[in-house]
């Protein structure tokens, strides 16, 4: 499939979405009608298509030479870079956070809590797949790619790493987190309810489809921000060892400071970690199904382990920068040592670690998850007690 293609799918998708946001728009309520269907109709069309070329591109990929592999993921880069997808994120994500601040306004009009809860489902899905598969390919292009495609990787990672975009990005993935939270309560859904012509459980099943998504995109997208970090410090040369004298009282180099900022003042790691935690529980035999996308069984379980494993990474990585940082001063605090030591003390980062190795615990059999019930079960519960 060409580039062109997926470019116009791509251009057709956001669109379509785009073209659902501005019925939305207003705080009138928005009543079901033939147009309206017909809009979200071209929107799950346009969402089958991009995902089934993402099947393709992945296919294409598995297994194949580093040569293609960079080939393949050139092949959705670029699309995406045409297409516009980079702005148009930057857009739909800047969206979120007073969409969800709607939601459980109460002194809001009915009509204006409901669409912003609409809003909130159609744009979520589309942003955290663009958002995830991007990042994923440009990572692919800079582990598999020659000198001058890690070189084209490198730059549009800056331009997702930098404080411009990673800022919004971690503010709607938090906002996210909330609207799920809330919408999850019972008197959140009563008043949405309220008078009728809404379905508001069938709202937060959506939304939490959308959430498992998201917290995969959200932890991706931070591990591949603290191996980037990682990265430039090997790239500035910055030693792996204590060096007395001017070496330890040197500035933190410019791009490495630059990242350790957007981290810090976007605090996306931690955010990441709350989303993961954060992920609501509904039955998903209730989603809905679009025709040509198959969706595997247990399908949010499936991003939560995903997207456990890019949190462990990720936080991996980040160790390992504040423990280098660390080293080369000296000492536990100075630039750079502070701000990433806040990162991993942050209250939802610590939470998931005693998640992880719980899950680990109870994964592997130990007494304890054993006294519970043993097996998956016992793994569910220790994940669910850390989450509340």
């Amino acid at each position: 499939m060409s580039r062109q293609l997926l470019a116009r799918q791509l251009r057709e998708l956001m669109g379509s979405v785009d073209s659902l946001l501005q019925v939305y728009d207003t705080d009138s309520i928005v009543d079901a009608n033939a147009a309206l269907q017909k809009r979200f109709d071209a929107c799950n069309a346009a969402g089958v298509a991009v995902h089934q070329h993402w099947v393709q591109t992945e296919a294409r990929a598995r297994g194949a030479p580093h040569a293609a592999r960079a080939t393949a993921a050139l092949d959705w880069i670029q699309p995406c870079v045409d297409a516009g997808v980079v702005p148009w994120l930057s857009r739909a994500l800047k969206l979120t956070p007073p969409k969800a601040a709607r939601v459980p306004d109460g002194a809001a009009p009915l009509g204006a809590r409901r669409n912003a809860a609409s809003s909130l489902v159609i744009v979520g899905p589309s942003a955290f797949m663009l958002l995830e598969h991007l990042l994923d390919q440009i990572f692919e292009l800079m582990v598999y790619g020659d000198a001058q495609h890690k070189a084209r990787a490198q730059q549009l990672l800056a331009t997702l790493h930098g404080r411009d975009f990673m800022a919004p990005a971690a503010a709607a993935f938090r906002a996210w987190t909330l609207f799920t939270a809330c919408l999850a309560l019972p008197p959140t859904r009563e008043a949405l309810d309220a008078g009728g012509g809404y379905d508001a459980a069938g709202c937060l099943v959506q939304a939490a489809a959308a959430h498992s998504a998201g917290a995969l995109a959200a932890c991706k997208y931070s591990r591949i921000g603290c191996a980037l970090l990682v990265n430039r410090m090997n790239a500035c040369g910055l030693p792996a060892v204590h060096t007395a004298g001017a070496a330890a009282a040197a500035p933190v180099p410019a791009p490495v400071a630059e990242l350790i900022d957007a981290l810090a003042s976007s605090r996306l790691v931690p955010v990441a970690a709350g989303m993961l935690l954060g992920a609501p529980l509904v039955d998903e035999a209730l989603l809905p199904r679009a025709p040509g996308v198959p969706h595997p069984r247990d399908r949010l379980a499936v991003d939560v382990q995903a997207a456990a494993k890019e949190a462990g990474q990720a936080l991996c990585a980040l160790q390992s920068a504040h423990m280098r940082l660390v080293i080369v001063r000296g000492a536990t605090s100075g630039p750079g040592v502070t701000e990433l030591g806040r990162l991993l003390d942050s209250p939802d980062v610590t939470a998931l670690r005693h998640a992880l190795l719980e899950r680990l615990a109870a994964h592997g059999g130990l007494a304890a998850a054993a006294a519970e019930g043993g097996g998956g079960a016992a793994e569910e519960r220790a994940w669910r007690r850390r989450r509340g």
